[in-house]
């Protein structure tokens, strides 16, 4: 619409001006090699413009036809270009749904019409990898790691290969040349450390655990790379001779996870061997402030001069204190019960609230019952109720491994089921626990 609208204007413009030289009066006269020309001066202007468009129009039509064969060039090249991209676009969506040998293709076809170049290589590379063409994905990562803007991309690439074809030393070799290139690469230091943990190689697996916070590789990296660095902290803390250094690496331990009773235990019990038990008492009821756990108070029990009573009260002004209050009534619960305070653990246990009433609850309630029982009284009914609620209460917390969900009555530094170190925490299970026997 623009356009006819600008060629009705352009039409009515030259309409006007040939109509104005066509009314204008006057004659031109030209003297030339002896011969002499009259003409009217509105047709000589006439002709001189159209002298002009000849000229102009002469102009573009000579460099149209000196610049056609640039011409069909670049329009070959720019309907390559088209048809590589599409080649592209179709192979890696061929890549995303599975279709690895239709992903070959199409990266082939890239090649051939774009040539050699950085997406082509790497859809090349990762179809051949995916359809499981070791030597054609090892030389398109061979070629992209000889490339300054692909070289890390091609050491990982080099690096997952060796790795799954069982060559140790190689995968490592490229995974060092991965980290040079690029000091942040979280799949590079994943296998790092995985050969660290395996040679105990504890300071060079602590250097190269940080790297992995909030990444999961594909197997690679930990689950819990918090819970990893510390126990890997609690391994360092093993081989120090100084006291300070020990001290110092089991504060790490615990400063990355609540979850280990390990590391405030281990420091306790190095702070009352070296004469300093208010401190060890202190490094005991601050962890227990952040985890009331059953460790602790077999420590605080060893550690303090407190009568059944006062042991109970200390229990009791912790769990008030504490992260999670119910999580410290069920600790005062349990200490009362072994010091045979009914009193005190059935105030403990009623101050639980109803949401955080898990077996463990219910397994204590059965407890203060069987104890009031044995004494002669009839609680026998209570003692059976509350053993058929923890039969389906949720599961409290116990020892988990984070890589393969098994639990365990004790903390260990490699799980016993799935074999994986560093793993194994204090934490909630989703499985439920049948207590009793049909």
């Amino acid at each position: 619409m623009r356009k006819l609208i600008l060629f009705i204007v352009w039409g009515v413009v030259v309409a006007f001006g040939v109509n104005w030289l066509s009314q204008q009066t006057g004659k031109a006269s030209i003297e030339w090699l002896g011969w002499q020309i009259d003409v009217s001066t509105s047709l000589l202007v006439s002709l001189l413009v159209g002298g002009i468009i000849c000229l102009f129009m002469l102009q573009r039509l000579v460099k149209g036809f000196i610049s056609w064969p640039s011409w069909m060039s670049a329009n070959w090249r720019a309907r390559r270009k088209i048809g590589g991209e599409r080649a592209l676009g179709l192979g890696m969506v061929a890549f995303a749904a599975g279709d690895f040998k239709a992903a070959r293709k199409q990266a082939r076809n890239a090649e051939k019409l774009l040539g050699a170049g950085m997406l082509p290589d790497l859809l090349s590379a990762q179809a051949a990898h995916a359809s499981g063409d070791s030597r054609a994905a090892l030389r398109y990562f061979t070629a992209l790691s000889k490339q300054e803007d692909t070289a890390y991309f091609g050491q990982i690439g080099l690096m997952r290969l060796t790795h799954e074809k069982g060559q140790s030393a190689e995968s490592i070799k490229n995974a060092r040349a991965a980290l040079a290139l690029n000091p942040d690469s979280a799949p590079a230091a994943a296998l790092l450390l995985a050969h660290d943990l395996t040679r105990q190689n504890w300071v060079g697996a602590y250097d190269k655990v940080g790297l992995l916070a909030g990444h999961n590789q594909d197997g690679l990296g930990p689950a819990d790379t918090s819970l990893l660095a510390a126990h890997i902290c609690l391994m360092i803390a093993d081989q120090k001779e100084k006291a300070a250094d020990r001290h110092d690496w089991l504060t790490r331990a615990a400063g990355f996870s609540e979850r280990l009773t390990a590391p405030a235990l281990r420091r306790a019990d190095d702070e009352h061997r070296a004469g300093k038990t208010r401190q060890a008492i202190k490094t005991i009821e601050t962890a227990f402030r952040a985890l009331p756990h059953s460790d602790y108070l077999e420590a605080l029990s060893n550690l303090t001069d407190d009568n059944e009573g006062q042991f109970v009260s200390r229990i009791g002004k912790l769990a008030v204190a504490s992260k999670n209050t119910d999580k410290g009534y069920l600790m005062m619960a349990q200490a009362a019960l072994d010091k045979r305070i009914w009193a005190s653990a059935s105030a403990a246990l009623e101050k639980i609230s109803p949401t955080a009433r898990t077996n463990q609850f219910f397994l204590m309630t059965a407890r203060l019952a069987e104890m009031r029982r044995v004494e002669g009284e009839s609680f026998a009914v209570e003692r059976d109720n509350a053993l058929r609620q923890a039969a389906i209460a949720p599961r409290g917390p116990v020892w988990l491994c984070e890589s393969c969900g098994a639990s365990d009555e004790q903390w260990q530094v490699t799980c016993g089921s799935c074999d994986t170190f560093g793993q194994v925490g204090w934490g909630v299970s989703n499985d439920r626990q049948n207590l009793i026997s049909a």
